[in-house]
């Protein structure tokens, strides 16, 4: 049985240029999936990292305020500290 040559180009420069075409395509192909998932993956990232940002910024605020909060043991240092003051005060007055 003899194969059906048909369909094979027979000049090489033809080979050659359809070769070129199919490569050529495959990696227009490759850079746009490429280039759109970097842009999606870039996207999600750049919104994860503003989220981060904004959630650090958040809780370094609310460290702080926590540090400068009033606590029962600075309340009674203060007391004591404001009341040893006003007997100072009234001695020499």
């Amino acid at each position: 049985m003899a194969f059906n040559n048909e369909f094979r180009p027979t000049n090489p420069i033809c080979s050659f240029a359809i070769i070129y075409v199919y490569v050529l395509c495959v990696h227009i192909c490759i850079y746009i999936y490429i280039y759109v998932y970097i842009d999606i993956y870039l996207y999600v990232f750049n919104m994860y990292s503003i989220l981060y940002k904004l959630l650090w910024t958040v809780l370094h605020v609310k460290m702080h305020i926590l540090e400068c909060a009033p606590t029962a043991q600075s309340i009674v240092l203060h007391e004591r500290w404001y009341s040893n003051c006003q007997r100072l005060v009234l001695r020499h007055t």
